[in-house]
């Protein structure tokens, strides 16, 4: 049953608690870093809009993969470009 789209402090908290790690694990994945902020801004809003359609059991794990894969994304697009 979805939730309320009030802001969701497990979320919030996960994020905060998390960040530095997050900012450790995608610039461990070659990203310049004018690029970290936006994908960290990625990362919660998606998280956040995902928590608000069903509830998410691992916060601070799903921030990980989420930002895996916004990364993953990026780097797609960038290699696209070059070729």
């Amino acid at each position: 049953m979805p939730k309320s789209n009030q802001p969701n402090n497990r979320i919030i908290e996960a994020f905060q608690s998390c960040r530095d790690g997050l900012v450790r694990s995608i610039m461990k994945m070659s990203v310049q870093q004018q690029d970290v902020d936006d994908i960290l801004q990625e990362t919660f809003i998606r998280v956040l809009h995902s928590d608000a359609q069903q509830e998410i059991k691992s916060p601070k794990g799903y921030l990980f993969v989420v930002s895996r894969n916004l990364v993953l994304k990026k780097l797609i697009q960038q290699s696209k470009e070059i070729h």
